[in-house]
Formats: structure tokens, C-alpha cells, sequence
């Protein structure tokens, strides 16, 4: 199976990366091949139609020439990770409040994963550990590579 795997980060900063580098179109060409996206964290938050809520949870600032927060639109939903940690999860709940009559959003503990086919969301528990997810993906490209 062919994965692309982003992890995460400042989810503007990332989206700034991906419209600069041009990933925001090949993304989609690799899509249609029925190639695998795992995103970690702002990797997935970058999916959703608009990055706009994630405000309360990342700086914006840190994305200095992004003009849009018009994200990757690859599903209807914007994750809203890291619920049940300390750092993130009562900003979760306040963009959720703040923003749910405007967007769709979906929040997540680290241990659930949110699996996207076609119009179709489903929440499952996460049984691998991200780090093990990590290297298996790492390995992967790196035997393809012959590196």
C-alpha cells in the first residue's frame, strides 16, 4: 500500500508549506490513485475545507505568506486534535463552541483516528502507537528509495 504520511506541527505554517510546494494539487492526483493519506495532528487538520478555527489552537502568525486559510478540502470535517491532553483539549472544546455553527469539526483524543472514505467518516480507537506508525511508513519509502 502506498502512504503518504504528514505529521504535525503549526497546522498554517504546514498548509503554507503545502500550497507553496504545490503538494495542495499533487495531493489530489495521488488520491485518485488510491493512495493512502495519514495525517498526524495539524496533518490532519489540513484536510478540512478551511484551517480557520484552528486559530485557537496554533499561531497564525507563523505562516507568513499565507493568504487564505482555504485548506486542502479533502473532506467535510475539520479535526480538532489532542482533546484529551492538557496543552490542547479546553481549546478544543472552546473552538468547537466558538465555531460549530459555521463549520463541521471533529474532535479527537490521541487515540482515536477519524477514517475518511468517499462522503463517509468513522471514529476508531487507535490501537498502534504514532511513533510506530512513523517507522513503518519511514521504512516503507526508504526501501522504495533504495536509500
Amino acid at each position: 500500500m502506498d502512504v503518504i504520511f504528514v505529521s504535525g506541527g503549526n497546522t498554517f505554517y504546514l498548509l503554507e508549506v503545502m500550497k507553496k510546494s504545490g503538494f495542495d494539487k499533487i495531493i489530489k492526483t495521488l488520491l485518485a490513485k488510491e493512495i493512502v493519506y495519514v495525517g498526524s495532528s495539524a496533518g490532519s487538520c489540513v484536510v478540512a475545507p478551511d484551517i480557520t478555527p484552528i486559530k485557537l489552537l496554533d499561531d497564525p502568525k507563523k505562516a507568513k505568506s499565507l493568504k487564505s486559510y482555504t485548506a486542502l478540502n479533502l473532506t467535510r470535517t475539520l479535526v480538532l486534535p489532542h482533546l484529551n491532553t492538557k496543552k490542547f483539549g479546553a481549546r478544543c472544546l472552546a473552538t468547537k463552541k466558538k465555531y460549530e455553527k459555521k463549520y463541521d469539526m471533529t474532535p479527537l483524543n490521541d487515540n482515536q483516528v477519524l477514517i475518511v472514505k468517499g462522503n463517509k467518516n468513522k471514529i476508531m480507537k487507535s490501537s498502534i502507537k504514532l511513533s510506530l506508525i512513523k517507522s513503518l511508513i519511514y521504512y516503507k519509502i526508504r526501501k522504495k528509495l533504495h536509500l
